[in-house]
């Protein structure tokens, strides 16, 4: 799920919303309006049919042939004013909401970006102007310059600009913490690169909105003035025929239906055009965050009662190797028959006629590497495909023991009767609301109860996951990864599913979490009885947990059985691939000392008593971390440890409370104060997520050329040259082919080594790398580990290897530093952590580590439910 695949989880689960389509005669209209208006000023008066400021005709002739809307008082013909009064007002309208948009834009994007004092002290600024009363600041203006039109132009410029100052501010806010954003940041690339790089780019729909807004306060205002005799009373705008109007007793006579009703409605038309331009970019540039839950048509998706007719037999699943696995003598709670899902996107389906069946109380697991289709899979029992995704086959049977009809939309037990747990459980939580607070909308979405007796079912719920009391009342941004999966776990549960479906539970998670996790699942799924379908990439915590496992490879299911029997014998060759691609802990034979250092007196990266605290959390207490030069250390820890806190503070990207970070000896600051020629050109910052450290609208070209961009190496043509070799160093080849393309485009595996030839391009000594394979299936792991460690070793680069993955970083690091509890509590060669760690910390990740290398079946152990959390 991407990161505008994030939400709410208990309004996801709630509903659907309409469809899209019904939102676009927003913009249709308005377009259409201002198109007209436009037109209407540039050409009105070569098309006024008289001289706008001449006597043509009767005082207070009525509409009729000579003169189309009649005249006024002193025989102006009301058509022609009307006509050259739309030039007066659109150009008030279009330098106004001009001015005011440049300025805001400037000052939001500015503020955003830097954040800090200057965000603060701005703000306050932009505070001020919005509190300015703006009538008696106009009366005071046209007192001291006398009124005209460029002295409306300017008082209207001047206190509209900090209403998109504000509201661009909070988007800047949003966008300058995304990954792709911070990995420009981190390559050296100056706070007015990032903003036209990115940021703007980023607005630039939302600025759209905000001029349109602009534009048609401006004319509104100007009319109103106008009216109020505080405009230009020489320039014959819409509000000054209003004016007159008013001034010559027109609403005495029958004059006002001709006299102030067109500029009337002019004045009207013209705002509601724009307005309806703003309606419909705003709600296009939030289609995508509406649209998560909707529901795509194609497949048959019933939820029926258990009282039915004998479902059929397992028999073979999508013509696949198929045994039997435990719990057989249940009957399917869950069915799937001949789903087919296709992307508009490419030619091939991603799911391909693939059966399936879930039994009661059953635990299966579907596995695959990136890409096989296994999520969309996940997606299409809930109904939740969204665009370009079609489901254009197949049938899916929930027999939901639930005092229903005999067919029920599925939307009205999406999180009651089968209930979904997304992968990225920070992004699925609402970031405005506690834990509690979700729960118990999760609740009352779905049962007619009082908000008291929701909140204790809520309170009982993520009691039932480990989470303690102190959790129940902080915000996601507050709790580890852990405890946000506990937390999502908690939601999905709280109304009692019939069936439970998860997707990749432990991405991201350190071992010692990753089994607590996995735990806890077992051990809830037998208290409550619900049936799981477990979708992951990682074979080993699947083997672990389930009973049965579907393996998917391009979109169909090559393989089905018992856990058992595919752990020991798996029939399909893919299945065996996939077990051997683990990386498994080396025995105590195979640790070595690791690759010798280039100098044991030279240390490259050193942190010297790192102290550091979010809110009232202290993350970092005293941490000491030394990394000699040509040395792979590989920083272990759990989970909210602040391994990666650590790792940002290499690049600048955070600020130690206490403590000093020293690269070669020189401290390292914040990013906007770092040595522009060091900072980004000697050290490289590898990010975990490969989907969104990319930016999505930049071809691999122009993302790995970047840094000789920032740092202008070279010639164009060499630059080009730099870019295509580091391409093929790190396989990607045809190297111009995929030079050509765009991130969207590639895999996860293909990303992450875009990646990484963005960190080689510029040749660094220094490279961070955070979690670079946790998003990744364990052959695309193991190959990319590899290849990293391989360049690593020839180009003699420092590597501070951050993972929470024990056998990795036994496998392929010099050393192994331990991060627990704030502090570095060991670090010492793979062999000496091995043989005999020092710490009982190390000891559990250790333990644990092995603990999943073995890949026990879920019959082979007991669930802990020690209740435990995961600090």
């Amino acid at each position: 799920m991407s990161d505008d695949r994030n939400g709410v989880l208990g309004r996801l689960l709630a509903s659907a919303p309409a469809a899209g389509g019904r939102r676009e005669w927003f913009a249709v209209v308005g377009g259409i309006g201002v198109l007209v208006f436009v037109a209407v000023g540039a050409l009105g008066p070569a098309l006024a049919p008289y001289p706008a400021d001449e006597m043509v005709g009767p005082p207070f002739a009525e509409p009729g042939e000579d003169h189309l809307l009649g005249t006024d008082d002193v025989g102006h013909d009301i058509l022609s004013l009307l006509l050259v009064g739309a030039r007066v007002s659109m150009l008030v309208g279009i330098v106004a909401g001009t001015v005011a948009i440049l300025v805001g834009t400037a000052v939001g994007v500015t503020a955003g970006l830097l954040g800090g004092r200057t965000d603060r002290s701005v703000m306050r600024f932009v505070d001020i102007v919005l509190t300015i009363p703006f009538l008696p600041l106009i009366i005071v203006v046209a007192a001291v310059l006398g009124p005209g039109l460029w002295t409306t132009i300017g008082v209207l410029s001047a206190v509209m600009w900090a209403r998109p100052a504000r509201e661009l501010r909070s988007e800047v806010l949003s966008i300058r913490n995304r990954e792709y954003i911070e990995a420009s940041r981190s390559m050296g690339a100056s706070a007015f690169h990032v903003a036209t790089r990115y940021v703007v780019p980023a607005v630039s729909l939302i600025v759209v909105a905000q001029y349109a807004r602009a534009v048609s306060m401006a004319i509104l205002l100007e009319a109103a003035l106008s009216f109020l005799g505080l405009g230009d009373p020489t320039a014959p705008s819409w509000g000054t025929i209003l004016f007159y109007a008013q001034q010559r007793s027109a609403f005495l006579t029958e004059a006002w239906k001709w006299w102030v009703i067109p500029p009337g409605l002019a004045i009207t038309c013209s705002v509601l055009s724009f307005i309806f331009v703003t309606l419909g970019v705003e709600r296009r540039t939030g289609a995508r965050r509406r649209s998560v839950g909707t529901t795509v048509p194609g497949a048959d998706i019933d939820v029926v009662r258990t009282g039915r007719d004998e479902p059929r037999s397992s028999g073979d699943e999508g013509g696949a190797t198929t045994d039997g696995g435990s719990r057989l003598d249940s009957a399917p709670v869950l069915e799937v028959a001949d789903l087919t899902v296709e992307y508009d996107t490419g030619p091939d389906a991603a799911v391909d006629d693939v059966d399936l069946d879930l039994r009661a109380g059953e635990r299966l697991g579907i596995v695959g590497e990136s890409g096989s289709g296994k999520s969309s899979v996940a997606l299409a029992l809930l109904d939740l495909l969204r665009p370009p995704a079609r489901v254009t086959d197949g049938r899916v049977t929930l027999y939901a023991d639930r005092d229903r009809a005999e067919s029920v939309d599925l939307a009205d037990v999406r999180g009651d009767a089968i209930s979904f747990v997304p992968q990225e459980a920070m992004n699925a939580l609402d970031p405005r609301l506690t834990l509690e607070e979700q729960l118990v909308e999760a609740v009352r979405v779905h049962r007619p109860v009082e908000r008291d007796r929701a909140a204790e079912i809520a309170r009982d719920t993520l009691e039932s996951v480990g989470l303690p009391p102190e959790s129940y009342d902080r915000h996601p941004h507050e709790l580890s990864g852990g405890m946000c999966q506990r937390g999502v776990i908690a939601m999905a549960l709280v109304n009692d599913p019939a069936v439970l479906v998860v997707d990749e539970p432990t991405t991201g998670l350190d071992v010692v979490t990753t089994v607590r996790v996995l735990e806890l699942l077992e051990g809830l799924q037998a208290k409550r009885d619900f049936s799981l379908v477990v979708i992951s990439h990682d074979l080993a915590a699947v083997t672990r947990l389930a009973d049965r496992i579907a393996v998917m490879r391009d979109g169909t299911v090559v393989e089905v059985g018992a856990t058992d029997r595919l752990r020991t014998a798996p029939a399909h060759p893919y299945t065996e691939a996939l077990l051997d691609a683990r990386t498994t802990m080396p025995s105590l034979d195979q640790a070595t000392d690791g690759r010798p250092p280039a100098d044991q007196t030279d240390p490259h990266l050193v942190y010297e008593d790192i102290t550091k605290s979010f809110g009232d959390e202290r993350v970092l207490d005293g941490a000491d971390l030394r990394v000699d030069r040509g040395r792979s250390v590989a920083l272990l820890g759990e989970s909210g440890a602040g391994k990666t806190t650590l790792g940002k503070m290499a690049l600048g990207l955070l600020t130690p409370d206490s403590g000093v970070v020293r690269i070669d000896g020189e401290p390292v600051g914040q990013w906007s104060s770092l040595d522009p020629k060091r900072r980004g050109r000697e050290d490289h910052y590898l990010f975990q997520d490969p989907y969104s450290s990319l930016a999505p609208n930049r071809t691999v070209e122009r993302i790995v050329r970047e840094p000789l961009d920032i740092h202008e190496v070279g010639a164009e043509s060499a630059r080009t040259e730099r870019v295509r070799a580091a391409l093929a160093d790190v396989g990607l080849e045809p190297a111009a082919a995929y030079a050509r393309r765009y991130s969207s485009e590639l895999s996860g595996g293909e990303r992450q080594r875009v990646a990484l030839a963005r960190a080689l391009v510029l040749e660094p000594s220094l490279l961070v790398a955070d979690e670079p394979t946790s998003m990744l299936d364990a052959p695309l792991q193991e190959e990319l580990l590899e290849l990293l460690y391989e360049l690593v070793a020839e180009r003699g680069i420092t590597l501070l290897h951050i993972t929470h993955d024990v056998a990795q970083a036994s496998t392929f690091a010099d050393e192994i530093a331990v991060l627990h509890d704030g502090r570095i509590v060991e670090q010492a060669s793979v062999a000496s952590i091995l043989r005999e760690p020092d710490r009982e910390q190390t000891g559990r990740l250790v333990d644990a580590a092995e603990k999943l290398s073995t890949t026990e079946s879920a019959g082979d152990h007991q669930p802990a439910g020690d209740g435990k959390t995961d600090g």
